[in-house]
């Protein structure tokens, strides 16, 4: 699963069993993986304006993030 800033990858485990729990999937196994913290991006790098031409030349229409 891919989760937003701020998210911790354990804390949403937790939730998750919690819910199966309650509604009656207790015999549900979550197995962890990889526990990879959310991160952040620089865009005025190649790969960003890469990622950009794409989104025009599909006419996918996105905003550039706020800092």
């Amino acid at each position: 699963m891919r989760y937003v800033p701020k998210m911790d990858g354990l804390d949403l485990v937790k939730k998750i069993r919690a819910q199966l729990d309650r509604n009656g999937y207790k015999d549900v196994e979550i197995k962890i993986i990889g526990d990879v913290p959310w991160s952040k991006m620089a865009y005025d790098t190649d790969i960003a304006h890469s990622i950009e031409e794409m989104y025009d030349a599909f006419g996918i229409p996105y905003a550039t993030p706020a800092p």
